[in-house]
């Protein structure tokens, strides 16, 4: 299953948590560059390729902004990821926004 990290704007999204899990979050970090082959970027989007040419993960701004996805960002993901896992992707992005947002209202 994939997981995704918000620091600061910037997500990195794991394709696949089995492979590179993610907690704690900087073990993420250094497993996903142990399995990264090569790092392929576009458009401000950094995409962690490994010999196979399979993203393994993705570090990108963040894709969806006051519940509305970034046309941009979304165009350059579709370029190497389906569109039902960019649909899972921002699904969940936008209901953490709501969410942390709902928690700082109160």
């Amino acid at each position: 299953m994939p997981v995704a990290m918000n620091d600061t704007g910037r997500i990195l999204y794991i394709c696949d948590a089995e492979t590179v899990p993610g907690v704690p979050y900087w073990n993420a970090i250094m497993v996903l560059s142990y399995h990264t082959d090569q790092v392929h970027q576009a458009d401000g989007l950094a995409f962690f390729l490994d010999e196979d040419q399979r993203v393994l993960g993705i570090d990108m701004p963040t894709p969806v902004v006051s519940g509305v996805p970034e046309e941009a960002v979304l165009h350059t993901l579709r370029t190497m990821i389906p569109e039902d896992e960019i649909t899972w992707m921002l699904g969940v992005l936008v209901e953490a926004d709501r969410q942390i947002k709902e928690m700082s209202s109160s």
